[in-house]
């Protein structure tokens, strides 16, 4: 952030002043986004009790992550509606309404009665709720990535959309924090019958903050270029596919790989530690919450890099570090099976999905005009996310059911990731070029 800061002081007063105010929106509302959606995935153990209760615990809480994977079969939808929104209307208006929804959907989580309360309907509403959350989320990561670097100087464009994988962390980290602060501090029985729930209340409350913010500020220069000259795309995802057909189906397998890091080093970690390591919940999140700050550091390392040497070299080294890594992380979590080896593995895994959020906003973002980006850019991205992310907790625990235990955990991973690795070499390069 002392870079970015470094840049606004050297241009005119009034376009400084109206890019912080853009880092500003474009942050927050990913903070509530992603506090919102994964704080479900850090409480799967207790949720899948409430809501799936039967006398295996594995298969509860195969139920619950399952329902986490849910949320994201929703997002190729939320990606196309919000990205046909946000190329019509702009940016602004569709971060707001995606906050918006996020917030509801939250709050709704909060107040559902448990399964012993109302029965079937129980699960059935939680999982309404996370694909109302699905579908916000599914518009939010493209839009506040393209409204970013829309805003951002040539040079500092990775920079730029590398704080939106920042906000992603800090979301991750309050995320983290509460939850493990909260069982550090109440009871078993006191969480499980009215922690969680606060835990959810205050994600909706921090969406209003987010709303606010994002309703006071304008559209980005680039989208305001199109809207002035008459360009705008009756048709967004039609004229993507017919013009960017290549780019377009390029990003899901470039995705792939990078998909699945996310999601097993920020949150399948801690269902690792408790169900397979049969490590304490709260000293699993805590292993976790350390985790985070190595994300949150290097992501603008990583930026940094690829605005000076390109976003080619910084993807390769992130595609080749997860393949040689992994195993040897997991082996060693497995065989050590303590404390000091899960925060060592949570670290390495948060720098290394750093080293693909440093670069990766900027590396979309230039794939695209911004008449169609916002298209472009959600919904290959919202689809490989379905197909691969959501659902990387759920295979990894079937996985390790089947197979020894690194094997299990890592197996999707190293396999998607060498298609990912190949498309980082096949990929152009982007960082000198213009954004159209």
């Amino acid at each position: 952030m002392a870079a970015v800061e470094t840049e606004l002081s050297s241009v005119a007063p009034d376009a400084g002043r109206m890019r912080r105010k853009a880092i500003v929106a474009g942050a927050v509302g990913n903070v509530v986004e992603w506090y919102d959606f994964v704080v479900y995935a850090y409480m799967a153990k207790v949720i899948g009790g409430l809501f799936f209760p039967s006398g295996d615990e594995r298969v509860t809480m195969l139920a619950s992550l399952a329902v986490f994977g849910v949320g994201f079969a929703a997002r190729p939808l939320g990606a196309i509606l919000f990205a046909h929104y946000g190329d019509r209307a702009g940016r602004q208006r569709a971060l707001s309404l995606s906050v918006l929804l996020m917030g509801g959907s939250t709050l709704l989580m909060a107040l559902l009665p448990t399964y012993s309360a109302i029965g079937w309907l129980a699960p059935a509403l939680l999982v309404l709720a996370r694909l109302v959350q699905g579908a916000s989320a599914g518009g939010e990561f493209a839009g506040s990535g393209a409204f970013l670097v829309e805003y951002a100087p040539r040079g500092r464009r990775a920079l730029y959309g590398s704080i939106q994988q920042v906000t992603i962390a800090i979301g991750l980290l309050l995320g983290s924090g509460l939850v493990t602060a909260m069982t550090l501090t109440m009871s078993p029985q006191a969480f499980a019958s009215w922690g969680w729930r606060l835990v959810f209340a205050i994600g909706s409350v921090f969406a209003l903050s987010g709303l606010y913010i994002r309703a006071k500020v304008p559209e980005t220069p680039e989208f305001t270029k199109v809207q002035q000259t008459g360009d705008v795309e009756k048709r967004p995802l039609v004229a993507v596919w017919r013009q960017y057909r290549r780019q377009l189906l390029f990003i899901i397998p470039m995705t792939a790989g990078p998909a699945v890091v996310y999601y097993l080093y920020q949150t399948y970690l801690v269902n690792f530690a408790v169900s397979v390591l049969k490590m304490a919940p709260q000293t699993a999140l805590l292993a976790n919450t350390i985790g985070l700050i190595g994300f949150a550091v290097s992501l603008p390392v990583a930026a940094m890099l690829s605005d000076r040497f390109g976003r080619k070299p910084v993807l390769v080294v992130h595609g080749l570090a997860v393949i040689l890594l992994s195993y040897p992380l997991f082996a060693w979590m497995d065989a050590s099976r303590s404390f000091g080896s899960v925060v060592a593995a949570a670290i390495v895994g948060n720098v290394m999905a750093g080293l693909y959020g440093g670069p990766v906003i900027a590396a979309y973002v230039e794939m695209f005009p911004a008449k169609v980006r916002y298209s472009g850019f959600s919904v290959p991205y919202g689809i490989a996310l379905a197909l691969f992310g959501g659902t990387a907790p759920f295979v990894a625990e079937l996985l390790t059911g089947v197979f020894p235990v690194p094997v299990g955990a890592t197996l999707e991973l190293t396999v998607l990731m060498v298609i990912s690795l190949f498309c980082f070499f096949k990929m152009s390069e982007t960082h000198k070029s213009e954004l159209e």
